[in-house]
């Protein structure tokens, strides 16, 4: 059965506030400027061509600054709760380098605050923390033996799509790629980190708060995670810290 697949910026983009901040150019490189000055603010910023994409990465990288940041305040066990309040208070500042759109996103620090105190596991839509680390390791490698020798897989021969993957350096790149294989019919479905398939072969992007690629992963039927540049044997534990985008190729695709 196929599954429909929204666009990637709706599935990115958590909510922001209604209206963006109404500034000369001027006026905002003076407020990033004080906002980036003061010790009371956490912000993060990106700059990509497409305005939406640009505000969505901005986003995702402060979560992981937020989560950095709680942990840095002896916080950590309690970061997803924080982020989900967080998130009601970003602000964002937009600003343009010549053909590019510039996102800078922050939120008070004051503002961070423990919701749902007591009331169980917390989820957030961007596992960005050590607890994307501990679900993959409860999930994809469940009831197997991790080995601390990485195994050169010398034999695997990469499909086009696959270098394709591999060849992916900045999270702006993914949403390109995403709609390339939508328009040829090889994608079967995608998603966050917190809705990767718990069977089946799949790819994982991880990206990290400077939106980098960290890794280019294939995960295969049996949990194990294959680096497809390295041609080694990888683990989600690696990449404390980051986020990842999964994807879904149809069955059949050989290229």
């Amino acid at each position: 059965m196929r599954t429909l697949c929204l666009p990637l910026i709706a599935l990115l983009l958590s909510l922001m506030p209604a209206s963006l901040m109404a500034q000369t150019p001027a006026d905002a490189a003076k407020e990033i400027n004080r906002i980036k000055l003061s010790k009371d603010y956490l912000y993060a910023e990106t700059t990509m061509r497409d305005e939406a994409e640009a505000l969505s990465g901005a986003q995702a990288i402060l979560e992981m600054t937020i989560s950095d940041w709680m942990a840095s305040q002896k916080k950590g066990s309690n970061a997803d709760a924080f982020i989900i309040q967080a998130k009601q208070h970003f602000t964002p500042i937009k600003t343009k380098r010549g053909e590019y759109h510039r996102a800078f996103v922050y939120v008070k620090k004051n503002d961070i605050i423990p919701v749902g105190v007591g009331s169980g596991t917390m989820v957030i839509e961007n596992r960005n923390s050590q607890a994307v680390a501990d679900e993959v390791t409860d999930n994809a490698n469940e009831g197997t033996e991790v080995s601390s020798v990485e195994v050169l897989k010398a034999a695997v021969t990469l499909t086009s799509q696959e270098k394709e993957l591999a060849a992916i350096r900045l999270f702006s790149e993914v949403e390109g790629k995403v709609k390339a294989l939508q328009d040829a019919d090889l994608l079967e479905s995608y998603g966050k980190y917190k809705t990767l398939p718990q069977a089946g072969r799949c790819y994982l992007l991880v990206y990290d708060r400077q939106g980098n690629i960290a890794a280019n992963l294939r995960r295969e039927a049996d949990g194990t995670l294959l680096n497809l540049n390295t041609m080694q044997d990888d683990n989600i534990e690696n990449y404390k810290g980051c986020g990842a985008i999964w994807l879904q190729l149809k069955a059949g695709n050989k290229e």
